[in-house]
């Protein structure tokens, strides 16, 4: 019986590259709006999601060494995002990157860093993609520590862990 899923001709998977997944925009361009969110490198470089749940391939095409340390094999079109969202988790803390996801059934979005503050490429990318989406500076988003202002966000990135969730509390 021949599926979808199958390679009849034993051709291999399509290993999948930045292209695949993502809309990449430089630092300075108008990011590439996803209903999915993207992922922000340290130059202030935009990966916009071409498919939900795929921040943790996209980081292990962006991290191929440590991904390979992590046991973690290229993803390819037969592989499951819940498998690289491990990756994604497990990594969260200590790579270099932020995270924006959006959907839900109430349309949330959820912004995520390392421990590391932000750079200022990444906090300007970050505004100009959430205000690309639509976000006005009372509008909530969903922080690692809690539910912030869309302009406090803004100032939280730019605190390492420990700072950033002694301003939240503190206020």
């Amino acid at each position: 019986m021949h599926t979808d899923f199958d390679h009849p001709d034993d051709t291999p998977a399509l290993v999948y590259t930045l292209a695949t997944l993502v809309h990449t925009t430089l630092p300075g361009e108008a990011p590439v709006m996803s209903r999915y969110g993207c992922v922000i490198e340290e130059d202030g470089t935009t990966h916009s999601l071409k498919r939900q749940h795929t921040h943790g391939m996209i980081l292990t095409v962006l991290f191929p060494d440590l991904a390979q340390a992590a046991g973690y094999a290229p993803p390819d079109e037969d592989s499951s995002v819940l498998h690289y969202q491990h990756f994604e988790l497990d990594h969260q803390a200590t790579l270099p990157v932020v995270r924006i996801a959006q959907g839900g059934l109430l349309g949330n979005i959820n912004v995520s860093k390392s421990h590391a503050p932000a750079t200022d490429a990444q906090i300007r990318a970050v505004t100009a993609y959430l205000q690309g989406v639509g976000l006005k500076p009372a509008d909530r988003v969903h922080l690692n520590l809690g539910e912030v202002s869309f302009k406090k966000l803004q100032t939280l990135l730019a605190l390492d862990e420990d700072a950033m969730s002694a301003r939240m509390w503190a206020s």
